[in-house]
């Protein structure tokens, strides 16, 4: 048994967490910042140089891809590093999270309209990594997470196709994926598409309803022979309580011929919406986590924790402006700020425009004292923001708060130095 590292690049090793035929996986404390961390290390047994350097595309391709994909159900990279012959990836630590494939045995399915917000979540996640140009490969219950709250994470892009990679870092030879999962034309070499990775979301589903798969054999050549050529049984005709609906979806997503299959994640996550009313919730909550993803990423929320993050976005509205709303108006007195989402805005005083907001741009906290706005502000187009009381701010944890007073003052700092620099001029 390997021993455990006391580091891993900067970060310190506290345990294992698990561990795989090519990886482990540590519980690290990044000691810059003082957070928890997963940092998966690569293992290898492979000693011809040929070999290790396949493994290697796959490690490092696996932090390329899943790197610039940021979506709230798909595991994001935080980090890579090389340390002579050990390479490792750093993730968010999820640790009350398991592997779908916990949850496909006879004794352990989940509900069945469970299975279909996972699913649902997952085609969501798969079209926005088709869209952006990878094919994940490997789609699978063993690549993909469930925490304790319902977060559904895909993992594990070693083997995905990037699109945008230049030459063939991506295509290291041989079957690539889990047999078990391939779609037809994975299994036969012929090319694959996204499409591939929506027959495997299929198997997945399939496996999650009934405790079993769809194609089985008693060796590959067997089980490849039923992937191309046999029509899988309907999950009812395992698990009578599955309904017709969701048969019909299933057994679409199987499909051999790919003009049959669904032709992206968003026309079946669509169809599962359409499955029936229990869905229309499922609609709002991963437009929740979407929305966290929008403004996670934003400057102004530099300094704020996953639960912070969260806390604000509960405690604030959701606001759409067109082009030419006015959203404050000079003079006015109020009790409210906001935090530019997406979008533009100009900011006028006396009928004159002399500034632009963008995203991460917060404006209005002066309205939590009392005071009078000093100037108008309207949005330029489309746009998207937060808009938070003062009543609202005071109910918040004290972290948050003063994460608040800390942007504010920055915000008033750089807006005295800008002006004091115009004036100069």
């Amino acid at each position: 048994m390997n021993a455990v590292p006391e580091h891993i690049g900067k970060y310190k090793v506290l345990r294992e967490v698990g561990r795989g035929s090519q990886a482990i996986v540590y519980l690290c404390e990044d000691p810059f910042i003082g957070r928890e961390v997963a940092v998966k290390l690569f293992t290898s047994t492979q000693t011809e140089p040929q070999s290790l350097d396949i493994q290697r595309k796959m490690f490092f391709n696996e932090a390329r891809t899943a790197g610039r994909l940021r979506h709230p159900n798909i595991l994001p990279i935080m980090d890579a590093g090389e340390e002579g012959d050990r390479w490792y990836l750093v993730m968010e630590f999820l640790g009350d999270a398991k592997p779908l494939k916990a949850y496909t045995r006879s004794e352990t399915l989940l509900p069945i309209p469970d299975v279909v917000k996972l699913i649902f979540k997952a085609a969501r996640a798969l079209d926005f990594a088709h869209r952006n140009g990878v094919i994940h490969r490997d789609i699978k219950p063993g690549n993909m997470l469930l925490t304790a709250g319902g977060d559904l994470f895909i993992c594990d892009f070693g083997i995905a196709l990037d699109a945008d990679a230049a030459g063939d870092t991506t295509e290291v030879g041989g079957m690539m994926g889990s047999p078990s999962y391939m779609s037809p034309e994975q299994t036969t070499g012929a090319r694959v598409t996204s499409q591939s990775d929506i027959f495997s979301l299929g198997v997945v589903m399939y496996e999650l309803l009934t405790g079993r798969r769809p194609f089985r054999g008693g060796n590959l050549n067997e089980l490849v022979f039923q992937i191309v050529n046999s029509q899988a049984d309907p999950p009812s005709a395992i698990r009578s309580e599955v309904p017709s609906v969701i048969d019909g979806i299933v057994m679409r997503a199987l499909a051999k011929d790919t003009e049959d299959r669904f032709q992206s994640g968003l026309q079946l996550a669509t169809e599962l919406s359409d499955a029936g009313v229990e869905l229309e919730r499922l609609v709002s909550e991963v437009a929740e986590q979407e929305r966290y993803a929008m403004v996670s990423d934003l400057s102004f929320f530099d300094g704020f924790s996953y639960e912070e993050t969260w806390e604000v976005l509960r405690s604030a509205d959701w606001i759409q402006a067109s082009a030419g709303q006015v959203i404050v108006q000079e003079g006015e007195v109020d009790d409210c700020f906001y935090v530019f989402i997406t979008g533009e805005a100009g900011v006028w005083r006396g009928g004159k425009r002399f500034a632009t907001l963008n995203p991460g741009d917060c404006f209005g906290e002066m309205a939590l004292v009392g005071l009078p706005r000093t100037a108008s502000i309207a949005a330029l187009g489309p746009s998207n923001l937060l808009k938070l009381r003062a009543s609202r701010l005071e109910q918040m944890s004290t972290s948050s708060q003063l994460k608040f007073v800390m942007v504010f003052l920055k915000t008033l700092v750089e807006r005295l130095a800008r002006s004091s620099t115009t004036t100069k001029k």
